[in-house]
C-alpha cells in the first residue's frame, strides 16, 4: 500500500498495471479502493489502473471539518500530480464517486479523456454549472461509439446489420440526457484516451 500527503490530507492509492493510459477508479461512499478489487484483473491489462481511498475513506486520512466535492475532484487532481500522471485520463465512479468524476472533470477538463458514471447522487454538479449542463443543448447530428479504449463519432452499424446510427436521434435512449449533462467535450469525444 502507498500513501501520498496531497491537498492538505493523507491518501492511500495503488498503481497497477502498465501502459500509456490511466484509468482512474473513484469508490462509492463507505467503500475503499478495494471496491474495485473484483473489476480489477479486467482493467489493468493495457493500462495503468488507480485506485485510492478518499479523503476520510478507508485508510487514508480522516476527516476533521467540512469537506466538499470540489475538495475531493482536487485531491485526485493533486493526487495525479504526485504520481507523475500528466496525461489525460479515463475516470469511472460509482454513487459519491460519480459526483467526485463529474466535479473532477468540470474543475480539471483538460485532464479527461473519458468519462463513466453510475449512480450519482441528484444535487452532484457543480452549483454554479448546474444550470448550464442540465439545461437543454442541441444534440450534434451524430454519434460516439463507446469502447473501453476509445470514443470514435464514426457511425456504426446496429448488431442486426441494418440501419447505420448517423445522427442523435437515432442513439440510443440515454444519450441527449448524457449530453445535456455532462460537457460536450467529454461526454463525446473523438479522441481516444
Amino acid at each position: 500500500m502507498n500513501w501520498l500527503d496531497v491537498n492538505g490530507t493523507v491518501l492511500r492509492y495503488e498503481l497497477s498495471g502498465s501502459g500509456k493510459t490511466t484509468l482512474v477508479l473513484v469508490h462509492e461512499m463507505g467503500g475503499t479502493l478495494d471496491s474495485w478489487d473484483q473489476v480489477l484483473p479486467a482493467l489493468n491489462h493495457a493500462r495503468q489502473v488507480l485506485r485510492y481511498d478518499t479523503r476520510g475513506a478507508g485508510l487514508s486520512e480522516k476527516i476533521d471539518g467540512k469537506v466538499t466535492f470540489d475538495h475531493m475532484a482536487d485531491d485526485l487532481a493533486a493526487l495525479l500530480d504526485a504520481i507523475g500522471i500528466t496525461d489525460k485520463i479515463a475516470i469511472v465512479g460509482a454513487a459519491v464517486g460519480a459526483a467526485i468524476a463529474i466535479h473532477f472533470a468540470v474543475r480539471h477538463a483538460a485532464r479527461v479523456g473519458a468519462m463513466v458514471v453510475t449512480s450519482p447522487p441528484p444535487a452532484s454538479l457543480p452549483i454554479a454549472d448546474r444550470q448550464r449542463w442540465v439545461a437543454p443543448q442541441p444534440l450534434k447530428p451524430r454519434a460516439c461509439v463507446a469502447s473501453p479504449t476509445k470514443v470514435s463519432p464514426t457511425p456504426t452499424r446496429r448488431k442486426s446489420g441494418t440501419t447505420p446510427r448517423t445522427s442523435a436521434s437515432s442513439a440510443p435512449a440515454g444519450w441527449p440526457m448524457t449530453r445535456r449533462v455532462l460537457p460536450p467535450s467529454i461526454a463525446c469525444s473523438p479522441t481516444p484516451w
